[in-house]
């Protein structure tokens, strides 16, 4: 009878009774690995947000976007981190996703001349016939070139393509002129930066400044967290949740100072150069969300960017706000 009662007991103490089960409401979040503006999905978890909203989420990492938007269409996973452009190319297939909170309101990333190739170029229009490095083919980097390309009324098919990861692989082609230009993550700029102090960037993101010449306003394309809307009906609970885990996080990184949110990221989401790190948030944080939603205006430049990859978006039927729900950001 003493052990009845402890047992009925037990989750007033221990806080247990938001979860589901024991160990909270599975879910299933892939994301790509390294990816700046993802980090609000791996903070949430090393705050321990996640527990806290009574969730049990793994976190399967990608090497690219591309293999984290088949992942979730596949249905190996629940939930997928993914910038809203990717959205729009598979609505433009007849595959709704929507996203469902906003994690960082810039690309990420920068296109920049390799050190090698500094002397033959130094504007967008260079690029003609040279090799670009990108991450993989069809991921966002590649959707960031090709957009800042055809701003510059450059067709894709006028560059040559290779894919050359993330992080030290890219670094490494760019420094060694393996390729004449790259889209490259923030740390892999900053490092550049600190090293080839004449550093030529022919689309930067780290500044305002630069965003407007890239997008014409300060506003781009949103990273999110996503899911397929029957996965958003069937478990609004656990969306919800997962909404409230991110805003969380968001109000913490914008109280605290680039350090302290590099000592809570998990080991696979920082370099061992630690100014490089810092120096990328410092330049980061500024543009992650506030308060997690998603703008219609973002849509649109998602849409705009998704047409620079695939031409027949151009004339599909897209209904922007179906690709996209601030509901769960809203819900209390």
């Amino acid at each position: 009878m003493r052990r009845l009662a402890l047992f009925i007991l037990l989750p007033v103490f221990t806080g247990c009774v938001r979860f589901a089960t024991p160990r909270g409401i599975p879910v299933q979040l892939v994301t790509t690995a390294g990816a700046t503006g993802h980090l609000p999905a791996e903070l949430a978890e090393s705050l321990g947000f996640y527990r806290q909203e009574g969730l049990n989420v793994t976190i399967t990492r990608m090497s690219s976007s591309a293999k984290v938007m088949q992942s979730l269409i596949g249905g190996s996973a629940d939930v997928a981190c993914a910038g809203q452009q990717h959205l729009i190319q598979l609505a433009a297939e007849g595959k709704i996703v929507q996203a469902f909170v906003a994690e960082f309101n810039n690309p990420g990333y920068s296109l920049v001349v390799s050190p090698a190739a500094s002397k033959k170029i130094g504007k967008v229009g260079d690029l003609k016939g040279e090799l670009v490095g990108v991450s993989a083919p069809g991921g966002g980097h590649h959707t960031f070139l090709n957009y800042v390309l055809s701003k510059h009324g450059i067709s894709p098919q006028e560059v040559s393509i290779v894919a050359i990861g993330v992080g030290a692989p890219s670094l490494a082609a760019l420094e060694r002129g393996a390729v004449s230009a790259a889209v490259a993550d923030l740390v892999t700029i900053s490092w550049l930066k600190r090293r080839y102090p004449n550093l030529i960037l022919l689309a930067d993101t780290s500044t305002r400044e630069g965003m407007r010449r890239i997008f014409g306003s300060e506003t781009s394309y949103q990273y999110t967290l996503c899911a397929s809307p029957e996965w958003l009906r069937r478990n609004r609970e656990a969306a919800r949740r997962m909404a409230t885990a991110i805003v969380r996080t968001l109000q913490w990184i914008h109280s605290h100072s680039p350090e302290q949110v590099r000592e809570k990221l998990p080991d696979a989401s920082r370099t061992q150069d630690v100014q490089s790190d810092l120096e990328a948030l410092r330049i980061a944080i500024p543009f992650f969300s506030s308060d997690g939603l998603i703008s219609p205006e973002s849509a649109q430049v998602a849409r705009e960017a998704a047409e620079a990859t695939v031409a027949k978006i151009r004339n599909a039927d897209i209904d922007l706000a179906k690709t996209y729900t601030n509901d769960l950001v809203r819900e209390k």
